[in-house]
Parts: structure tokens; sequence; C-alpha cells
């Protein structure tokens, strides 16, 4: 009973002396492991991506330990559909690779306050066994190489940007949504993954060089001319930079509804092998737009594009911001952000419009008898598109109607005054009746061998 008594008051001190002292305890543990093993810490998101890349690609992974698996909504090609696409990701506990002979554990390492993984990761190996410093520098130069080429070898892909602007706010305050279309994800936010059943070539829409953009379309020489000008400045960074002019474009395409300026931004960006950020500008506020026009800077070159924006601003004017509640995007900080203190460099700015007649000057609008604009810098050249001539319409004719060509001398004459897209529905409905009408003589044929 008293060797009881005693050992619980000899006990007693040494357990409150360890719990008073575990903070210098766990320190001087941790200094002893240190010896033998180097904890790295990675609190930047573009390094842990690049080594989370690095890891999957470049290293042999030990299939031990636990598993992560996600899915996401992705177009795929062989399916030519948007489905769900399964992949698998550094496990919450890490995981174990192999970096030659030298194994590397590489786990996700904090979380933030609602629970989630915020980011940080940390690399653990064999003290005296890697040389941190080449090893992370490597993976950062195939992040940058990834993020400037692709890692399908394809940049282009199209993402809507969207601010909150008009909906329904919280006493007030901005909502904190995403500036991206969630509901279908770029295949780019899976380079840093490992797929499950696809390969990174077989996702994302139609990959730049899939054929010619512009081989289904028509367009008049000096549009041609136009695209062959954008395709020498893609090319021309070292030139831009050793002059100290800024690296960046802007295209104003103007005309009547239907003449093709969304088509011909969609062949520029795969004819030059660049993403699209296609801004639904009525929906920014202020501070959103900035934020998303920053957010264009981590995946330059690209092309940020504002369509149709007749229908938000008429001058300096926002079109909407007396309909709805709340405080809009404004037109100085929209000129601002696209042509300020901050240098866009990389950016494409194309700007469409059916209504040139809506633009301000200092925005760039086009001058009369001339190729530029009134404000260049913002908008340097702009390209009217006008209804076909008969040389287009011929060119689409013979396209379409490859198949009943006894119809196209009448349907280029009926055309005359129409936009491409009016033109097109006349060809094919033409070509889809006379399509039918074979299906049906095929199976007459078939009906009566039977």
């Amino acid at each position: 009973m008293l060797d009881g008594v005693s050992g619980l008051l000899i006990g007693g001190p040494v357990v409150a002396g360890l719990v008073a002292f575990w903070g210098q305890i766990r320190g001087f543990l941790a200094k002893v492991r240190s010896l033998f093993v180097v904890n790295v810490m990675i609190r930047n998101g573009s390094l842990g991506l690049a080594i989370s890349y690095f890891c999957w690609k470049k290293m042999r992974r030990v299939r031990i330990g636990d598993r992560y698996f996600r899915a996401g909504r992705y177009f795929v090609r062989p399916r030519n559909r948007n489905q769900s696409v399964v992949y698998e990701d550094i496990a919450h506990s890490g995981l174990l690779f192999f970096y030659g002979w030298i194994p590397i554990f590489f786990s996700r390492a904090e979380r933030d306050s609602s629970g989630d993984y915020d980011g940080t990761f940390r690399l653990s190996f064999i003290r005296g066994t890697l040389d941190i410093d080449k090893f992370v520098f490597e993976a950062i130069e195939i992040y940058n190489r990834v993020k400037y080429v692709g890692f399908r070898e394809k940049r282009f892909f199209i993402r809507r940007a969207f601010g909150t602007f008009g909906e329904v706010s919280n006493g007030g305050q901005e909502n904190s949504k995403e500036c991206v279309d969630e509901e279908v994800e770029s295949d780019l936010d899976l380079w840093d993954k490992r797929l499950i059943h696809w390969v990174p070539d077989q996702l994302g829409e139609e990959g730049a060089t899939d054929g010619n953009p512009f081989e289904s379309l028509v367009f008049p020489a000096s549009v041609m001319d136009a695209v062959k000008m954008l395709e020498h400045w893609k090319n021309s960074e070292g030139w831009y930079k050793e002059r100290g002019i800024p690296w960046k474009r802007g295209a104003l395409f103007y005309g009547p509804p239907g003449t093709g300026k969304t088509s011909l931004v969609r062949a520029i960006g795969r004819h030059l092998d660049l993403p699209i950020v296609s801004f639904a500008l009525g929906s920014f506020t202020d501070r959103e737009f900035q934020e998303g026009w920053m957010g264009l800077k981590r995946m330059v070159p690209c092309i940020a594009l504002i369509e149709d924006i007749d229908g938000v601003f008429h001058g300096r004017t926002h079109v909407g911001a007396e309909s709805t509640m709340g405080k809009p995007l404004s037109f100085d900080v929209f000129l601002n952000t696209i042509d300020g203190i901050e240098v866009s460099d990389g950016i494409l700015t194309i700007v469409t419009t059916n209504h040139v007649e809506f633009l301000d000057a200092a925005l760039g609008a086009p001058i009369r008898g001339q190729d530029g604009c009134t404000r260049p810098g913002r908008i340097d050249f702009s390209v009217r598109l006008t209804i076909l001539g008969e040389r287009e319409r011929r060119l689409l004719a013979e396209r379409i109607l490859a198949d009943c060509p006894e119809h196209i001398e009448r349907l280029v004459a009926e055309g005359e005054g129409e936009s491409a897209a009016q033109f097109q529905n006349r060809c094919g409905s033409v070509a889809l009746r006379e399509y039918w009408k074979l299906s049906e003589e095929f199976k007459a044929v078939a009906v009566g061998a039977s």
C-alpha cells in the first residue's frame, strides 16, 4: 500500500515534468531526427505542383501506404463528351517515391481553417542522399516548360471567367466565388495528377493543331493578314523585350451579328496554340475583374476575350448598373486593368462588338480610313467583319454542298447580302435535305433487295 502511494507521489511529478517540458523534449527529438532525416516545407503553390508532377512522371512510386482518388468533369475526346474522370492525387498521409535510388517521402503538410489542405507540402529524405537545390530546380524547370508548352504539348483551351455582380449578395458584400467556370474543368488542371485509364492527349477539346482551324471557315484576305500579324507577335517576345516594348497586343473585331467574330477568335486561339479566357464582363465588380486579370498572368501567353462589350458599356456608362443592386465594374477600372500601371506582357486582348458606335475613344475605336485605332496600347488594330462576298459564299458552298454541287450556283446567288451564319444555314439546310433524301433512297434499295 505504501509502495503504491510512494509510486504515485514520485510518478506524478515526473509526468507533470514531462508535460511541462514536452515542447523542449519534442524540439530536442526533432533535432536528433534532423541528424538523419531532412524535412523540407514547400509553401509555394507553384513549387508544390511542380514537385507533384515530377514525382508522378519522373520518379518511381512505392505502392505502400494510403491512396487518394478524386474525380472531376472533363471533356474526353474518344467519347466526344464531358464526363467524370478519375485521378490519383498525393495522399494526405504521403507517398514514398524513389528518385533514382534515393527514397523521398512526399506529403501534404497542413490544413487551413476549414479543414482542407492548404497547398503546403512536406518533402522528406535521408540526410546526405539528395542535393535539394538541384532537385527543386529540376522540378521547377519542368513546371515552367509545361506552363508555357503544355503537358500535352498543346496549350489551347477555353475557360469562362465570371464575377458575382447582379447576384444576391450577403449584407452588401461581394460573394467569394471563383472567377472560373467549374462545371467542366480544364484538362491542364490534371497535369500534376496520375490519370486513371485516360492519358493527357485524350482530354480537353480539340488540340491547337488538330487540322487547320481555318479550313472550315471563310474569311476575306484582310482577316487572314491580321492572323499572320498576330502569329508574328506571338513569336517575337524577345524582340519586344530587347527594345523595352510591352509584349502585348489589343484587337477589336466588329460587325453585325453572325459575321464570325467568335469563330475567328476560337480559330486564332487554336492556330496560335493559346488558351482563351472569356470574361463575362457584365458580371464583374471592380475587385473581381482586377483579380481575374491578374490570374491571366499565370498562363501567359494567352488570349483575354471581351465579347459583346456593347452589351455592357455604352461609351463609359455601364448599361446594367441602374437595374441591379450593387456596384458593377466601372469603365475606369476596366481601362486601367487591361492597360494600366502593371504591364500585361503576354496577353492578347480581343474585344468584340456588334455596335462600334458605342465604343469610347479611350478604349480604342476604329479611325475612318486608317488601319489603327484611337487608343493604341489598349486596342492596336481593328478587323471589320461584314456580309460575305461572292468569293467567300462560293468557297463555303463548295465545302458544304460537296455531295450535291448542282445547288451551288443557285445558292451563291440567293445568298447575296447574308452573313456567314445566315449563308451557312442556307447551304446546310439544302445539304441536309439532300442527305436525308439519299438515306431514304438507300433504305428503299435495301428493303427491295431483301
